[in-house]
């Protein structure tokens, strides 16, 4: 009797256990489809507004999508009462809607299916639109199938707006960015076959020496956000790790988000310069690369910038408009100061050579991004109302060389002022504007350049390549420095390469301009763009011998980088 009554107890126990464990397994698999519903309405809702809500000829509602049916020619969703109540609407059919896919979780088939429909207009007659993810599944705890439905409504009121970019209505105002800055650039060192490699007799694989920069941003749609840095020169050291110096940087960000600080306005300055000496060494005596030693700079931006937060490129504040209505702007300012830059190889027996020199003083660097409601002299100034996105840059580069030390011999016409190449007086100013009240783009360039031929100089003047290339006047010109015998006191060195003038490239679109803003820029944004980076480039083989015997050999790629500045202004949707 008492066997019975346990495998009689035991029998029940074990029934309610499968229906437990049949029940939790139905209840992991509906939680599993709504929150594949949820994740499709949200996708959907992520997409721009016209991409949901507009139909799509091209596409036809997809083969086995449940509970449509066809009323005089216009697909309408139709599901049964018990999975909808009283639902008939008509349907926009494009690649979201009258689509399915099914999702393969944990070994359940999960079909997804999509609808977008017209809800009853508003009393304004503006047309609201449903979206409705289906998912339906079968398995074996569920051999006959179910399916759960999610809802959610779309809705961007007629008026001044864009519905191609965001899923929610725009603000009534223009579309604006600019941008304004350097070019990163510096000078690498590496061995001039395999760059990966330590060079030959030196412990280290790279020797790197940033230049310092600047850079600001602004963007204006229905956030205006801005950001403007600057930073140092800096040095780096690679062999199986990497040492640094200098790089110091500051950097402001602010936006007009309302969940943000409101009216922000932020400013900053580089910490304390400090550059030290970065050395790679060996059998070959060593090689030595020290960025500029005292550069300062500062950021400033603000969503209501005053003229001392929106300063230009050329020095001056900029009044970004009346002194109740102020815009946005970023501004950055960087002085390269101190020692120059320098590449120096010291001999095993202690004698230094400098191989390049980068110098420093000179105006400093400057960049602002702004948008602006008022005319200055020189930004935003082709007259008439003002509502104009303003980006410019300027910069100045000391003196520099290469190969440009004293030496015991050389090819007769070399001189230790001049060296293999120099730059003298390189300065650069770019700018670029779109909007109302702007002016045509503009770039500027002043130096000379000095190459080496092997037999004497060849004198480049910089502001001949100031002009984009057209024609048969080339994007760039390369110099070449053939093979060159330098003697010094206790090293001869052997330089050979190229240095490469580049002229700016411009972009503008449309490239001819008729009619009113309004017009022209409203279904596609109008554009201005001035990249002048890679000014003046140069890669030279650098042999160290000792009589017959090569102590080292590395490659020196140099460029002194450039400015940039770009501009782009949409007008308002109802504009």
């Amino acid at each position: 009797m008492a066997m019975f009554v346990t495998v009689a107890v035991m029998l029940s126990l074990s029934y309610s256990v499968i229906s437990s464990l049949k029940t939790i397994q139905q209840a992991r698999q509906r939680q599993t489809a709504t929150a594949l519903a949820t994740q499709q309405l949200e996708r959907v809702r992520a997409l721009p507004y016209d991409t949901v809500t507009q139909p799509n000829a091209t596409m036809g509602i997809k083969t086995g999508l449940q509970y449509v049916t066809t009323v005089s020619g216009v697909p309408r969703f139709t599901p049964p009462a018990s999975l909808l109540p009283s639902v008939s609407e008509p349907m926009v059919v494009n690649t979201i809607s009258g689509q399915w896919t099914d999702e393969l979780v944990n070994g359940v088939t999960y079909r997804v299916q999509t609808y977008v429909t017209k809800a009853t207009a508003t009393t304004s007659g503006s047309q609201p639109f449903n979206i409705t993810a289906v998912v339906r599944w079968k398995s074996t705890v569920v051999p006959a199938g179910r399916e759960t439905a999610l809802r959610s409504t779309t809705f961007s009121p007629a008026g001044c707006l864009s519905t191609a970019t965001s899923p929610f209505a725009a603000p009534c105002q223009a579309y604006f960015t600019v941008r304004a800055g350097e070019a990163l650039s510096g000078v690498t060192v590496t061995d001039p076959l395999n760059s990966s490699l330590p060079m030959l007799g030196l412990d280290a694989s790279k020797l790197q020496l940033d230049f310092a920069s600047t850079s600001t941003n602004f963007l204006v749609e229905q956030t205006a956000n801005g950001t403007a840095g600057a930073a140092t020169s800096g040095a780096a050291r690679v062999d199986a790790s990497t040492t640094e110096t200098g790089g110091e940087s500051v950097g402001v960000a602010v936006d007009s988000d309302p969940s943000s600080v409101p009216a922000q306005a932020l400013s900053g300055n580089t910490p304390a310069h400090s550059a030290s000496t970065l050395t790679t060494s060996g059998s070959a005596g060593s090689l030595s690369l020290r960025p500029s030693t005292a550069d300062s700079g500062s950021s400033r931006a603000a969503i209501f910038a005053d003229t001392a937060t929106c300063v230009g490129a050329s020095g001056t504040s900029l009044t970004t408009g009346p002194a109740s209505m102020l815009r946005p702007c970023a501004s950055s300012t960087l002085q390269a100061a101190g020692s120059a830059a320098a590449l120096t190889y010291t001999s095993p027996s202690g004698s230094p050579v400098t191989i390049a020199s980068f110098g420093t003083g000179g105006a400093p660097s400057r960049a602002v991004a702004a948008i602006l409601g008022s005319n200055n002299v020189g930004a935003c100034a082709a007259g008439g109302n003002v509502d104009c996105g303003h980006a410019a840059s300027s910069r100045s580069i000391g003196t520099t060389g290469f190969a440009s030390s004293s030496f015991v011999n050389a090819p007769a016409a070399f001189t230790p002022g001049n060296g293999l190449w120099s730059v003298s007086g390189l300065q650069e100013f770019v700018r670029a504007e779109e909007g109302y009240g702007a002016g045509t783009w503009n770039f500027t360039r002043a130096g000379t350049l000095t190459v080496w031929n092997g037999t004497g100089y060849t004198t480049v003047d910089l502001s001949a390549y100031q002009t984009p290339a057209t024609g048969t006047v080339t994007a760039s010109d390369t110099f070449d420095i053939p093979l060159t015998t330098v003697d010094y006191a206790d090293v001869s060195i052997d330089y050979e390469g190229t240095v490469t003038v580049q002229r700016p490239k411009v972009v503008r679109i449309p490239a001819t301009r008729t009619g009113p803003l309004a017009t022209i820029c409203k279904t596609d944004a109008c554009e201005t763009s001035v990249d002048a980076s890679g000014s003046v480039t140069s890669q030279v083989t650098v042999t160290i011998r000792s009589g017959a015997t090569v102590l080292t050999s590395f490659a020196v790629v140099s460029d002194l980088g450039g400015v940039t500045a770009d501009a782009t202004y949409k007008a308002a949707a109802n504009a």
